[in-house]
């Protein structure tokens, strides 16, 4: 009696694991799970059905697949499912793109990045831009806040309608949403460096601002286009932004080196700078260009770049006789040997962006912990900054490894399906402090990122 139960109790359980069905995509790229009533009729998909309201596709194993089909007759709703194999599916498939594209519907158009995009050219618009405009217009010495509060609304709000109205209807990459981003903001550094560079102490305030705001835009736009051009995924685009902040930080590291600064040779500063970030973008081309390297793999790659940096200067501390030029001297030799690192450890595994992330934390926390651990054991009268170095470079090496460890062996995976971002705007802030109504001082924008 026993056995026959624990034999039902087995054929039950095979029979509910057989019975599960995963939902999949129609189409991959566009991560369409459901096609409804209105993108049905637009791309004139499933008209033998009238009354049509939704299809969906699931799964049962490699080569089962079932088509489910909702819609009204005579009031009632009316489902029918449709067994297929991989052959069938895959021809179903086809049949349906041909579909859309003979109705030539923007349905398979890929604005994935689409909200990022506005979310970042909003974001910039908001902290740089508005601001720009302003000294641009030279409103700063105004008695009356309108006019710059006007021109800040104002400037704020076309940063997303203008790039809103152009991407409508056309495709919007993640990768291009992060090129775009990448660009703007690293515009502005380079046409605040190309101001100096050509009129050093003469450049005017407002032309200064001009600089910024047209570089970056500029940069902005031409990285959107070559993130299309190029066929860059996230990963790529990452890698190559990688190289390009490498690049430019090692040329300013490079300069105190070369002792322009001591020598207030500011435009040789700003060439260095300039000539060494383009030779990253270079290298970081070449590397996105072998399509090995995910969006998570360039996240720990420079968690491996923040390590080595940290690491160098630990070393450097522990001899007192170098001056402030060995402690550049090391930085430079940490982001090389932290970047080198850093790619070893991404060699053949593909990292999520949930991989990478808790990485990168892992790191970050390992060292706070050893910042925390470093303090309780010093004394109050005798606190070494170079002990307290020791041990958060130690906790951040470790609790980097530890993680490192737990992905590969154990498959560790994190999805960031939860990823939530709060932007707030409070334009009151602009308001001059000197009115008489504003008592306190109130923040520009609030951004709140939970994962």
């Amino acid at each position: 009696m026993k056995k026959i139960f624990l034999i039902a109790i087995l054929l039950n359980f095979i029979a509910f694991t057989k019975a599960q069905e995963r939902q999949i995509s129609f189409f991959v790229e566009t991560e369409t799970y459901t096609i409804d009533k209105k993108t049905a009729t637009k791309s004139n998909l499933f008209a033998e059905y009238e009354g049509f309201e939704e299809a969906k596709l699931f799964t049962k194993s490699e080569n089962e697949f079932v088509l489910e089909i909702s819609y009204l007759q005579s009031g009632q709703v009316l489902r029918e499912r449709i067994d297929m194999n991989l052959t069938e599916k895959e021809e179903l498939i086809t049949q349906l793109l041909a579909k859309i594209r003979s109705s030539e519907s923007n349905f398979l158009l890929d604005q994935s990045g689409r909200s990022a995009l506005l979310l970042g050219t909003t974001a910039v618009g908001l902290s740089y831009y508005s601001t720009a405009a302003i000294q641009i217009l030279d409103m700063t010495n105004t008695d009356s806040f309108k006019a710059p509060l006007a021109t800040f609304m104002l400037t704020s709000g076309l940063s997303f309608l203008i790039p809103s109205m152009i991407t409508k209807d056309k495709p919007v990459s993640r990768a291009q949403a992060s090129m775009s981003f990448y660009g703007q903001t690293r515009g502005i550094y380079h046409g605040y460096a190309l101001g100096y560079f050509l009129l050093g102490d003469e450049l005017e305030n407002r032309l200064i601002f001009t600089l910024g705001m047209g570089t970056s835009i500029s940069e902005g736009v031409v990285l959107y286009k070559l993130a299309k051009k190029w066929n860059f995924e996230r990963g790529d685009a990452s890698m190559f932004q990688l190289g390009g902040d490498f690049g430019g930080a090692f040329g300013l590291l490079a300069s105190d080196v070369l002792g322009f600064y001591s020598d207030i040779e500011i435009q040789n500063v700003i060439a260095t700078s300039l000539i060494t970030s383009g030779l990253g973008m270079y290298a970081g081309k070449k590397f996105a260009d072998t399509k090995q390297y995910t969006l998570g793999d360039a996240i720990v790659v420079r968690s491996g770049l923040y390590l080595g940096v940290l690491s160098t200067l630990t070393a450097v501390s522990y001899f007192e006789d170098f001056d402030f030029q060995a402690y550049t001297v090391g930085a430079m030799i940490g982001m090389s040997w932290g970047t080198y690192w850093g790619l070893r450890q991404v060699k053949g595994f593909d990292f999520s962006i949930g991989q990478g992330i808790m990485t990168a934390l892992a790191g970050t926390a390992g060292g706070l912990l050893g910042l925390g651990a470093g303090a309780l054991l010093s004394t109050e009268e005798n606190i070494s900054g170079r002990f307290l170095l020791t041990t958060t470079t130690l906790g951040a090496f470790a609790g980097q490894q530890l993680m490192l460890r737990s992905i590969k062996k154990r498959n560790f995976s994190t999805a960031l399906d939860n990823l939530n971002i709060n932007f707030s705007l409070n334009p009151m802030a602009f308001v001059p402090e000197n009115k008489s109504f504003m008592q306190y001082k109130q923040p520009l924008a609030t951004l709140k990122i939970q994962f």
